[in-house]
């Protein structure tokens, strides 16, 4: 496999998927990815399907998993990132390193948590 080229994680959240289910998939392909490829550039496109509310857009849990989990938590684990709500790249210098695998989401009361052996 050549070493400069992405690897790239398609996950395609199902109707009856909840955000925590598919937040075990991906973060299951990251620690997956780590643990044979370490250091590997990741890509993740993420497709939804259906998960709409009343006004067409996307439903809390929908919102939760590409904001909160996607976004705010796991970004720093790829170097690009497409998702229906945006498209971005990762900064290079704030890419997590594979040291802090494997990674498990822990919840505390409301308050969601990215567990690992380096992960504060």
């Amino acid at each position: 496999m050549d070493d400069d080229k992405a690897m790239l994680f398609y996950h395609l959240v199902k109707k009856h998927e909840g955000w925590e289910t598919s937040a075990g998939m991906i973060i299951e392909m990251i620690n997956s990815s780590g643990q044979k490829f370490p250091g590997k550039p990741r890509i993740l496109v993420l497709d939804i399907e259906g998960h709409r509310n009343s006004e067409g857009g996307f439903d809390h849990e929908m919102w939760v998993l590409q904001h909160d989990v996607v976004q705010k938590m796991l970004s720093g684990y790829f170097t690009e990132v497409q998702m229906p709500l945006c498209h971005y790249r990762v900064n290079p210098e704030t890419r997590r390193s594979d040291d802090d695998l494997p990674l498990a989401l822990e919840r505390d009361g409301d308050m969601l948590m990215l567990k690992g052996p380096d992960v504060p």
